[in-house]
Formats: structure tokens, sequence, C-alpha cells
């Protein structure tokens, strides 16, 4: 019984480590791609593992916040806000579905 534990987690492993990097792949990707559509430079770009409470009641498991920091090129300014990536059903396989919730200006 251990070997086929050891087995499977030889198996199971690197299979959940290509998911993890293809994950973050799509969500970089998606990322830059909405920035360079509205024309704008990402300064900083950042998930975490919750999102804040006014998101987490609005968003669905799926869908991944990003808080992004960003200079809005035709405006001339930087721009704070959170970053909705992904559809409520389907999360990441949907790269249309991106949002925006930018911060109160201060």
């Amino acid at each position: 019984m251990p070997r086929l534990a050891v087995l499977s987690l030889l198996i199971l492993l690197p299979v959940f480590l290509y998911w993890i990097r293809a994950h973050n792949a799509r969500r970089d990707a998606m990322v830059a791609g909405w920035a360079a559509q509205n024309n704008y430079a990402i300064l900083e770009a950042k998930s975490g593992w919750f999102p804040p409470l006014g998101l987490m009641w609005s968003t669905s498991k799926y869908q991944v916040v990003v808080r992004v920091r960003i200079y809005d090129r035709a405006a001339h300014t930087i721009r704070n806000g959170w970053l909705i990536l992904g559809s409520f059903w389907f999360g990441l396989l949907d790269a249309n579905a991106i949002a925006i919730r930018w911060d109160a200006a201060s």
C-alpha cells in the first residue's frame, strides 16, 4: 500500500504544480491584455487568497480578484482599483469577462 501512495504522489504533484502555474500565467496574461487594450501601464498587480469584504459578496469562487495600480497614459494619472477576472460561473475560462472597480478619488 505505501508504494501506491508514493506513486500517486509522484503523479499528482506535478499535475497540481502545472495547474497552479497555468492558472497564474492565465491571470497574468488577462491583466496584461486588459492594460494594453485600455492604454494603461501596470505599476503593480497583486492577488491574495481573499478579496476585500466589499467584493467578497459580489464575486464567485471561480473569479480572481487582483489589486492593481496603473498609470493611465491618456489622463496622465495613477489610479488604484480591483480587477475582477473571469465570469461568475466560468471563472478564468471566460477571458473576455474583466471588470474594474476603481477606488474612490481622494
